[in-house]
């Protein structure tokens, strides 16, 4: 199947409607944040006044972006997401949080 998307574009190696399993995809996304923490850990390191405001090329050099902007971009990612995660599975399993 020939890859399509966002993940052809970014070179992720996925594709529209692929087969992968549930552990395929955790492992990809393992691996993902293991980049994600290894690059945070060298940028904490730098030598630098502020390490979270450097500044880091974004969109494919159209803009830079700082550490701290992708930290607490990332952050408000995972609460949206885990929020429409959390109520799929209340329409599911009728279950509610406290």
């Amino acid at each position: 199947m020939a890859q399509r998307g966002v993940g052809a574009r970014l070179g992720l190696g996925l594709a529209l409607g692929c087969p992968d399993s549930g552990e395929h995809l955790h492992a990809w996304w393992a691996a993902a944040v293991e980049r994600s923490r290894a690059v945070v850990t060298s940028a904490l390191r730098a030598d630098v006044d502020d390490p979270l405001g450097q500044a880091f090329a974004a969109w494919g050099g159209q803009d830079s972006v700082s550490l701290r902007w992708v930290v607490t971009h990332m952050i408000e990612e995972y609460a949206r997401h885990n929020g429409d995660a959390d109520l799929r599975r209340e329409s599911i399993d009728g279950e509610t949080g406290e």
